[in-house]
């Protein structure tokens, strides 16, 4: 399942990334 996540760098930058995750899975990994 593809899902848009909200990607926050440590520049204060908000950027949108499709992440793939299981599903039933949460997108818990915000920050890369």
């Amino acid at each position: 399942v593809l899902v848009k996540v909200l990607d926050v760098d440590n520049r204060g930058r908000v950027k949108l990334s499709m992440k793939e995750v299981k599903e039933g899975e949460q997108p818990t990994d915000l920050a890369e």
